[in-house]
């Protein structure tokens, strides 16, 4: 990883941060920290390989071969003509096809690929050539296609073959929020917390739940899931790891040392994750601690390899503050047991179109009273017509700002169309923050929107305990995105992190946005995560490329280490 960069802003603007009040330090220190993205990931090809792109492949023999005869002829000048297919995932929505021509001895024959869209190319063919030939696709959407290629040589010899291809990138389906796992009640696993430097193993794929309204269950092809994890009822500090159980495969994964939740003793800490699923349907969740704690897992969607719903990177946009009326047109907030409801879809000069399925956010709940739980949900689910969904969103505590990332289904039923239900479970008022970073549509697939691609394994990709010392507050940093557009020329569109923040020298807060060096000075008005001193805390982030990578800033006093583990991108055609 490059030494990142210092800027020095031109014009600073007042705070844009969240006052934040001393507390308790918490949690544990990460793992180790692991090798450089940068070790490898150098092209798009070594960046489908880092996401286990797979191959299809369909030999000579299986082609069929289609004689015509005419009325004076008893033989045909290529009998033997066959075609062999492999086809390779390059990129999220991307293939190449390698077509190798046999039995070709005399003449010309046409070439004729049909791609499984609307796509179709034609090639001519010359006999005795003997380099196989390749060929570039984009499909416009996730899912399984048939590539078909027909060799006609136009002197009655005709062979067709067909692969049956997947691309590698995954479309996301809202889903819930719904309580698949609890350690305290017996849901999902036994009732019992996990032991230390124990292991979880959680069924998620074909599996369903219930909040009490509807029943459903996630697919069976589920690659990837969306879930808000919380460690609760620790006996020590510690740190959970959520990881696939087996790659694509069928390969035991290995337990990587990167971090999801960065937890302390008597605490309820959540962080969202975005966790690749494996081919037997499992997740990990490892305890890297010396104490037992409860885990609670609420699902928020899932990826499949099918069409759904492509994503959409936005500039980090403030979309709710209380404090100030932004997205409510009013000042006032939360109150204990209350529920908001606030529009999303269309505001702010449609950051988040009206046709928006779900929004990515990060919550920020702050000012509280008393500590409490915040749950974000649309109202077009029947809880929210009923029963508020018995999962979370975030947890926080009195006095102190808490943040948490979450995707959100937005309402598409009327009245409340275009909006999300934000309640507060707690037993005093909170203030809440919604920053979003990006949104999720389908109609379907339309141009422009992206398909997700999770990494065979996290990827640590900065760690300044190692690398480059303390980030000082007040001064925004640049560092290079995991793969340049000088790398690849299928540069992602946005990538899925998870940012931790530990040895904080003061109180502060952490943003992260795309960085440009056009634009020194403009430092975004949104903010990942809230820490105090000697906290260790981490958040996930939905983070967009700038045309030089991306910018961390923390707002506050002091200085803090920063890690920043890297779980998987997004591509468009």
């Amino acid at each position: 990883m490059q030494r990142r960069s210092v800027l020095i802003p031109l014009a600073l603007v007042g705070s844009f941060g969240i006052a934040l009040t001393p507390t308790l330090a918490e949690a544990a220190t990460p793992a180790a920290s692991a090798s450089s993205a940068h070790a490898f990931v150098k092209s798009a090809a070594s960046l489908a390989q880092a996401a286990g792109a797979r191959t299809f492949t369909s030999p000579a023999s299986s082609s069929k071969l289609v004689r015509t005869l005419d009325a004076t002829s008893t033989t045909t000048p290529n009998p033997n003509l066959a075609v062999a297919l492999q086809a390779q995932e390059t990129s999220a929505l991307g293939v190449e096809l390698t077509v190798d021509v046999t039995g070709l001895t005399t003449g010309t024959a046409q070439l004729d690929i049909k791609w499984g869209d609307v796509s179709e190319i034609f090639q001519t063919v010359d006999a005795g050539a003997t380099e196989p030939l390749k060929f570039q696709h984009a499909y416009g959407y996730s899912g399984p296609e048939t590539i078909t290629v027909t060799v006609d040589d136009g002197s009655g010899d005709t062979a067709t073959n067909s692969v049956a291809v997947q691309t590698l990138g995954s479309e996301f389906t809202a889903f819930g929020p719904w309580r698949m796992l609890d350690t305290r009640k017996g849901i999902g696993a036994a009732a019992a917390p996990v032991a230390p430097h124990g292991t979880l193993k959680l069924k998620v794929a074909g599996v369903g739940v219930s909040d009490g309204a509807q029943k459903s269950s996630t697919p069976v092809g589920v690659t990837a899931v969306v879930m808000n994890v919380t460690a609760t009822g620790g006996t020590a500090n510690g740190v959970l790891t959520v990881y696939g159980d087996e790659d694509q495969s069928g390969k035991a994964s290995t337990r990587p040392i990167t971090s999801n939740v960065n937890y302390a003793k008597n605490k309820n800490v959540p962080n969202l994750v975005v966790v690749p699923v494996g081919k037997n349907g499992l997740i990990d969740f490892y305890n890297n601690s010396s104490g037992s704690t409860g885990i609670v897992a609420d699902i928020q969607g899932y990826f499949t390899d099918a069409n759904a719903d492509a994503y959409f990177p936005v500039t980090p946009t403030r979309i709710i503050d209380t404090r100030k009326g932004i997205g409510t047109g009013k000042i006032a907030r939360i109150p204990a047991n209350g529920t908001i409801y606030v529009t999303v879809s269309g505001i702010k000069g449609g950051v988040i179109p009206f046709d928006a399925a779900a929004v990515a956010v990060n919550l920020t709940a702050v000012d509280a009273t008393h500590p409490g739980v915040i749950t974000a949900y649309s109202t077009s689910n029947p809880s929210g017509t009923g029963p508020i969904p018995s999962a979370s969103n975030l947890n926080y505590a009195a006095g102190a700002a808490s943040a948490n990332a979450a995707i959100v289904p937005i309402s598409f039923e009327s009245p409340t169309i275009g909006q999300i239900a934000i309640h507060n479970s707690g037993a005093g008022p909170v203030d809440i923050i919604a920053d979003a970073s990006g949104y999720f549509t389908g109609t379907p697939s339309p141009a422009g929107g992206s398909a997700y691609v999770p990494l065979s394994g996290p990827i640590r990709i900065l760690d300044t305990r190692s690398t480059g010392g303390p980030i000082q507050a007040g001064l925004p940093q640049s560092e290079p995105f995991p793969v340049a557009a000088s790398d690849s020329p299928a540069l992602p569109t946005a990538a899925i992190f998870n940012a931790t923040v530990t040895q904080p020298t003061g109180n502060g807060y952490l943003s992260l946005y795309p960085y440009s060096p056009m634009v020194p000075a403009a430092l975004n008005p949104t903010s990942n995560l809230n820490y105090t001193a000697g906290q260790t805390i981490a958040n996930l982030a939905f983070l967009a490329p700038g045309t030089n990578g991306y910018a961390i800033y923390l707002g506050g006093n002091g200085s803090a280490q920063v890690i920043m583990d890297w779980f998987g991108y997004f591509e468009n055609q």
